[in-house]
């Protein structure tokens, strides 16, 4: 049976942020779901428009963010969104913008924890 096309970039997205490696981890599901999450960006045309923010970017642009994600952006993540204490409404925005931020907020958390 061959694969979709959200398939395909499913399984790119799950190889570029180390997915298999947290299958024993008891977030995996919410790593799956930030897969999905990139997989779907990366499958929309370039031109089309993006929320991420409040703020419409050309999907194109999202991506080439996107493509700097790794394992470490994803359980940053995770990590911050179990640590909220409000509810989310649209989640899947939520998320994208999350993961969107991350690739910029990572490197300056961490330097802030080694000071």
């Amino acid at each position: 049976m061959s694969m979709t096309v959200f398939q395909r970039f499913l399984v790119d997205a799950e190889e570029q942020l180390s997915t298999a490696s947290f299958v024993n981890n008891r977030n995996f599901p919410q790593y799956k779901e930030l897969a999905k999450i990139v997989a779907e960006v990366y499958m929309l045309p370039g031109d089309m428009k993006i929320s991420v923010d409040g703020r419409d970017y050309s999907a194109s642009a999202v991506k080439d963010i996107f493509r700097n994600l790794t394992e470490d952006h994803v359980s940053y993540v995770i990590d911050k969104y179990n640590s909220l204490d409000y509810e989310v409404r649209n989640i899947k925005t939520f998320l994208r913008t999350m993961l969107y931020n991350s690739v910029f907020e990572l490197e300056s958390s961490t330097a802030r924890e080694v000071i």
